[in-house]
């Protein structure tokens, strides 16, 4: 009996979904996540960068994009604004951009540009999306595959300057 609770136990922290949101001026750190990309930039040119990544789905799989069995994607959706003070579902409403891993390790920021001198924000999710086809199917005939979701507010902000 004592090891069936313990085993429940273990299956409800396991299954534990948090939303997090990693905030800060100057590049993004905690144990998996490093937003490369420069604090300060000049007004009208192009900068590219990465979010340097590392998650618990890859002892699932580290393969990307590919439907055997095991089906994973990687991606930042994101925007630029002034301000960030609402939370993550106003956020979902205003996506500009979305860009995809390279690899489970990797996702690039290429070509961005400010148009205006100030303090700007990326303010974006990661998704870490999952899928395990098991090949079984329920009652009704549908699929019983199971589907993991992460998803990770990531903000890093930039102050831009003019070139003079």
């Amino acid at each position: 009996m004592r090891l069936n609770i313990i085993f429940v136990f273990l299956i409800l922290i396991s299954c534990k979904n948090d939303n997090n949101i990693i905030e800060g001026n100057t590049d993004i750190k905690s144990d998996e996540i490093i937003f490369v990309f420069p604090d300060t930039v000049l007004v009208n040119n192009s900068y590219s960068g990465e979010i340097r990544y590392i998650n618990a789905f890859d002892t699932i799989t580290t393969v990307l994009y590919q439907k055997l069995g095991t089906y994973r994607y990687i991606n930042y959706a994101f925007t630029g604004t002034k301000t960030i003070g609402y939370d993550s579902e106003h956020l979902k409403t205003k996506f500009k951009d979305t860009v995809w891993a390279t690899n489970n390790r990797s996702i690039p920021i290429k070509d961005i540009w400010f148009e205006n001198v100030g303090s700007y924000y990326f303010d974006g999710i990661i998704f870490d999306e999952v899928f395990i086809e098991n090949g079984f199917k329920n009652d009704k005939g549908e699929s019983t595959a199971r589907r993991l979701t992460n998803e990770i507010r990531l903000v890093k902000k930039v102050v831009v300057v003019d070139n003079k």
